[in-house]
């Protein structure tokens, strides 16, 4: 079934589009169109560039008239319904290495990817290749968009233009609503990891973080995430998921006529994922954002809805999230809790993931590597080199212990050694009185 570059009798046809998200189609037709003959469910419609596929059609009768309403998805949703994956797990790896696994075998293929960094990543033997990929942009970032056309899956850092247009009131809008929603808001988040270990002893004794910006009324909420082993990441964690729900979520959902289509208007197209500028004097708003959300009416684009700006989660959200891909996100920390309250010099190093260059080193014949970060963007890299020492040494104030457990992650890979070759982390430690 083809709508694009037609004539057609469907009515009510509107597609509901996300980023990162829903790619849906629905649409309704007279009993009696001609085209009936082609509405069966896996069938294809094509709309404009996007094929999709026909998964229910519900008949309906009222009084004497008979219709047809279809609902169909996106044809890249028939990727989670492949074999199981034959790769659960990557360690320092790209998402162009990932993502090539993932769609082994799936009829699409990897194309344009805009992230280089190395993460690693490990899933279920439960998780389908649709998930998967939506993990891959929990670990590395960025959002899919996918070719039906040419069966291709992109990595964008993001899908986005500025293409100038312009909403507003009495000219293409034809209602906002500005949402300004305090209901999930917290001002102080418990965080707990593995085995029940809370990150207290790092700070201050207390389990928990608090943003006090917007209000002073404690509004408590707890997280749990059993793959945080290590008390400052999961510090760091609940200090992103607070800067997030302290505030109140603030987004703005307009009714608006898409006027492209009209002479002289050509340049008003818009886009999901477009940054668009919005104008209403009434409402004193005037502000750039993005289109993240919409349900765009086909055969009536005045009944356009845009949700715009960042779509701002919940808690629920957040700790969804967390669950979701807790088997996902590998951290470097793999040790017991026994070992881990004694772990504390390490976390005191300035600069350990090489992000700020050599800043707090003191470097001797090591270089930055910026495309193999594992976790963080970058990572220090030594040549070998015969009759050469190679060295980098940092000096830190540790509290004073009786015992220590380091953890560091290094990858040797396939080195000459010579007679007296030694490749280590060498500490010395020194106590006052």
């Amino acid at each position: 079934v083809m709508f694009a570059g037609s004539k057609y009798s469907p009515f009510s046809i509107f597609a509901k589009q996300e980023i990162n998200g829903v790619d849906v189609l629905t649409f309704n037709l007279p009993r009696q169109d001609e085209k009936m003959q082609y509405v069966e469910a896996e069938n294809l419609v094509l709309l404009a560039d996007v094929r999709y596929v026909i998964r229910k059609v519900t008949e309906k009768k009222e009084s004497s008239r008979q219709t047809v309403e279809v609902y169909c998805e996106a044809e890249w949703y028939n990727i989670r319904y492949a074999d199981p994956l034959e790769v659960l797990s990557w360690s320092n790896a790209t998402a162009t290495a990932v993502m090539s696994d993932i769609l082994k075998g799936t009829g699409w293929a990897v194309g344009d990817v805009e992230l280089t960094h190395a993460r690693s990543l490990s899933v279920s033997q439960q998780t389908n290749r649709l998930d998967a990929l939506y993990q891959v942009t929990e670990v590395w970032g960025g959002e899919l968009e996918f070719d039906t056309v040419n069966r291709l899956v992109h990595l964008r850092k993001e899908i986005s233009r500025r293409p100038g247009v312009l909403f507003a009131y009495r000219k293409n809008i034809k209602g906002i609503e500005r949402i300004v929603d305090t209901t999930e808001l917290v001002t102080r988040l418990y965080a707990y990891g593995k085995n029940g270990i809370t990150f207290a002893e790092i700070n201050g004794g207390k389990p928990y973080v608090e943003d006090y910006r917007y209000t002073t009324i404690v509004r408590a909420a707890v997280f749990t995430d059993e793959r945080f082993t290590n008390p400052y990441h999961l510090k760091e964690r609940a200090e992103e998921i607070l800067a997030t729900v302290s505030k109140p979520k603030i987004s703005y959902i307009v009714q608006a006529a898409d006027l492209s289509g009209l002479s002289g208007y050509k340049h008003e197209s818009f886009k999901l994922g477009d940054y668009v500028l919005v104008y209403d004097e009434e409402m004193g708003l005037k502000f750039e954002t993005r289109i993240v959300k919409w349900q765009y009416y086909v055969d009536q684009p005045w009944k356009t809805q845009l949700e715009l700006s960042n779509k701002v989660s919940t808690l629920a959200d957040l700790i969804d999230s967390l669950q979701t891909t807790a088997q996902a996100l590998q951290l470097a920390d793999t040790v017991d809790r026994s070992e881990l309250l004694e772990m504390m010099i390490f976390n005191y190093l300035l600069n350990s993931r090489a992000e700020n260059g050599f800043a707090y080193w003191v470097n001797n014949g090591w270089e930055i590597d910026s495309t193999r970060g594992y976790s963080g963007t970058s990572s220090f890299k030594a040549r070998g080199q015969l009759g050469a020492s190679k060295t980098l040494s940092q000096t830190v104030q540790p509290a004073h212990r009786d015992t220590y457990t380091l953890s560091f992650r290094i990858d040797i890979g396939e080195i000459l050694r010579g007679a007296n070759a030694k490749i280590g982390v060498a500490v010395k430690f020194t106590y006052d009185d």
